[in-house]
């Protein structure tokens, strides 16, 4: 597995190299990020609900249940749809959907920590972790347009972050081939298998 890594070396610096422009063009024009990051989820969705809606049809032939089938089906059209014509509602609704969630589960946590005082110890790292939840969730229902952004810059870091490690380790493996294989790269040197 070693010698193969480094004979090809070249991929990994083409996965850093890919993954870096991938996190800047992020950083730099994140809408376009998140409008494609929804156009993809969009067309996900229609695909899935089409083949929910197909198999509800072909169930109600058999005289099986399939009112949940169509329901999914329908309601996936519609959030595709919704997505692929409207991404600034699909993106806003997605941002409510991620508040409404994080403050539920950020109330229960405390809740739960509440309760839990005189069971175990430390029982405020929970409430702490449920307040941290409901913040979130708020930024995401009173903000939802900034809260996507971030999202979006989040990812951006992270690709960024992770392209400029493969570029690293590329250029390590590419030293180790030197070494090993005398300096001359040449496609020739490349095998998939050992």
């Amino acid at each position: 597995m070693n010698n193969l890594l480094v004979r090809n070396w070249w991929t990994v610096m083409v996965r850093g190299v890919a993954a870096l422009a991938f996190g800047l063009i992020t950083l730099v024009v994140p809408g376009i990020t998140l409008g494609a990051l929804l156009m993809v989820f969009g067309a996900f969705v229609i695909v899935d609900g089409l083949f929910s809606l197909a198999a509800g049809i072909k169930a109600s032939g058999h005289r099986e249940r399939w009112g949940s089938l169509v329901v999914l089906g329908v309601t996936g059209l519609a959030a595709g749809l919704i997505a692929l014509f409207a991404p600034i509602a699909a993106a806003v609704g997605f941002a409510l959907l991620i508040g409404v969630w994080s403050l539920v589960t950020g109330v229960s946590q405390i809740l739960a920590a509440i309760r839990l005082r005189r069971v175990i110890e430390n029982e405020w790292l929970m409430g702490l972790g449920g307040a941290l939840s409901v913040a979130l969730g708020l930024v995401f229902l009173l903000l939802p347009d900034v809260a996507m952004l971030t999202l979006v810059w989040w990812v951006g870091l992270f690709a960024t972050t992770s392209g400029i490690m493969l570029v690293a380790l590329a250029l390590r493996l590419r030293n180790a081939f030197d070494k090993r294989f005398g300096g001359t790269w040449h496609p020739s040197h490349t095998i998939w298998e050992e």
